[in-house]
């Protein structure tokens, strides 16, 4: 090969080399690539909000008073009817107790904020003070058939006060048996209030489940309460 061709062909591989060169320069990202964009966090099982806070803090207290009142029952009551149903009451109203404490818990609630000092917990509050509220002088017979004339529970959830309690702690026989149904009318009806309204506003799909079910079971148990209030 001669030296003239010899030159001309260096020339080209140099011309091809840094064209190479340049294209992939060209080709090179000036920077880092951006990261993909993270997928926004999906809601927990446990994302609660206010509503959810108020239903089980509140909640825990109406059921555990109710539990208060089937305790008398074996003692007091001599109707086998009023006797199954307390039972039935305690069976389904204990384990909820235990699951709307879960709750509190797995959201990093205090339960004695939603508990100890709920303005819905009347059994704690000093009769005397209660001069608007006269829950004493009950009279029973008026109240036959299921009529709640004379029991104004109106904005007080159905929670029963320390004074009631005491007149049904002194009742016995088919005195006691009629006013336990009066009074745990008035705290069921209470508790679908409370229960309905954690439906309406809640948020948490293991709350909102536990009031429906409270609503069902506890509305069918204020018509079973009110048929044998008519027998007794």
């Amino acid at each position: 090969m001669s030296t003239t061709a010899r030159t001309t062909m260096t020339r080209a591989l140099g011309v091809a080399l840094l064209a190479g060169l340049a294209l992939a320069g060209c080709s090179s990202p000036a920077g880092p690539a951006a990261p993909a964009p993270s997928p926004a966090p999906a809601a927990g099982a446990d994302a609660h909000n206010q509503a959810d806070l108020r239903f089980a803090g509140g909640m825990v207290v109406h059921h555990r008073q109710a539990l208060e009142m089937t305790r008398l029952v074996p003692d007091r009551s001599t109707n086998p009817q009023v006797a199954d149903l307390s039972r039935r009451i305690e069976a389904a109203q204990g384990p909820e107790i235990s699951t709307m404490t879960g709750m509190l818990e797995r959201w990093g609630a205090d339960e004695a904020v939603h508990t100890d000092h709920d303005p819905m917990d009347h059994s704690r509050m000093d009769v005397e003070s209660m001069d608007d509220m006269d829950h004493g002088g009950i009279d029973q017979g008026s109240m036959g058939g299921g009529s709640m004339d004379g029991m104004d529970h109106g904005g007080m959830d159905g929670m029963m006060t320390a004074e009631e309690m005491a007149q049904l702690d002194r009742s016995a026989g088919p005195d006691f048996d009629r006013l336990f149904l009066q009074l745990m009318i008035a705290h069921h009806e209470g508790a679908v209030r409370m229960a309905q309204a954690q439906i309406d506003q809640g948020s948490a799909p293991e709350a909102l489940a536990l009031a429906r079910a409270i609503v069902d079971a506890q509305q069918g148990e204020i018509d079973e309460m009110r048929a044998l209030l008519s027998q007794v």
